[in-house]
Parts: C-alpha cells; sequence; structure tokens
C-alpha cells in the first residue's frame, strides 16, 4: 500500500508550492521508483527517504517522463536541482550526502521557483482514506 505525504517547499523569492507525493520507502520501492510510468500529475512526485543520510546516485532507467531531482540535506533545505532525461541510464550523484531526493515532473522545478538554498518541510495529507 502506498503512502503520500505534503512536500511544502519556501521558494526565495515566490509563493510556497506544495506536492502531493508518494514515499518510497523501503528498498524494493527506491529501486523501483517512477519507472515504467507515463505521466506525473504537475504536483505530484515521489520522495526518497535516506536515513541515515548519505551519498546518491539515480538514473533513468525504464522511466518514460523527463523528471527533476531535487536533492534535500538533512537540514531540509535544497542543495541541488538536476534534469532527468528519459531512459537515461548516465547517473545523477549528489555532491554532499542528502536525507530526501524528491522526483518531480521534468521542468517543474524551475517553473516554481525552486533553487538551492529553499525550504522544506514534509506534512501528512490532510486526510487519509
Amino acid at each position: 500500500m502506498s503512502r503520500y505525504v505534503n512536500v511544502v517547499i519556501h521558494p526565495m523569492p515566490g509563493p510556497v508550492r506544495k506536492y502531493y507525493a508518494e514515499v518510497a520507502a523501503t528498498p524494493e520501492e527506491q529501486a523501483q521508483g517512477l519507472s515504467g510510468r507515463d505521466s506525473l500529475p504537475g504536483t505530484g512526485g515521489m520522495l526518497f527517504p535516506f536515513d541515515p543520510p548519505r551519498m546518491q546516485s539515480f538514473w533513468m532507467r525504464n522511466t518514460r517522463v523527463a523528471l527533476d531531482i531535487v536533492w534535500i540535506s538533512p537540514q531540509m533545505i535544497v542543495v541541488a536541482i538536476e534534469r532527468m532525461d528519459p531512459q537515461d541510464d548516465s547517473p545523477h550523484v549528489t555532491t554532499v550526502p542528502v536525507a530526501y531526493a524528491l522526483e518531480l515532473l521534468g521542468g517543474q522545478a524551475v517553473r516554481d521557483g525552486i533553487t538551492p538554498g529553499s525550504v522544506v518541510s514534509i506534512e501528512p495529507p490532510v486526510s487519509e482514506f
């Protein structure tokens, strides 16, 4: 059963942005990620938690849509954003240990004004049925 959270990002400057993100908590869910999916809603995403925080590497094998990956520090600050192209096996590697990675639809981070330094919080959805 999938679990969802609201990921709230405070761009500087700009309005607060909220994404409804599926949580990839287990090693199996993290290995699968968004591969095999044909779409992702503009306010949707997938959140990958890492406990303990560590260096990470992602690729796009079998992923059919372009994605942005937002790397989030243990202090809940965006440390980097990368664009990832569909079906690309090139690694996208962090330069510092991260506590989370948030995958969004390709171009969403730029459209929403998210930049390194933006503050992040994670909240439960308003209701879960």
